[in-house]
């Protein structure tokens, strides 16, 4: 059972902790954002394979103007907010391109 969720940023690497009560193991990936047109900003981060990764996407828009649309792709396919990272075959260091419409 889920007690608790934090997530925070530190010098540019985005933790995401989860505190469980049963001895559920949660799997996590180490996956890396990078911001192919104006931002050119690499983002490194651990995260859990089966968790949204509407969570990902919101802590990086936090980090660029709030008027910039952007746009999240993986291997040419866009990244939907509900899309796990189990889903969608990411394995450790892959790269999630982040563009600005």
């Amino acid at each position: 059972m889920l007690v608790f969720g934090a997530s925070y940023f530190l010098s540019n690497v985005f933790i995401y902790h989860y505190f469980f009560t049963d001895y559920n193991i949660q799997i996590y990936i180490a996956l890396k954002l990078f911001g192919s047109d104006f931002t050119a900003m690499i983002t490194s981060c651990i995260f859990p394979q089966t968790e949204p990764l509407r969570v990902l996407m919101e802590r990086y828009r936090e980090t660029v103007p709030s008027s910039w649309h952007l746009q999240f792709l993986f291997d040419g396919v866009e990244v939907s907010e509900s899309n796990t990272a189990d889903e969608l075959g990411l394995e450790d260091d892959d790269v999630i391109d982040v563009r600005v419409l």
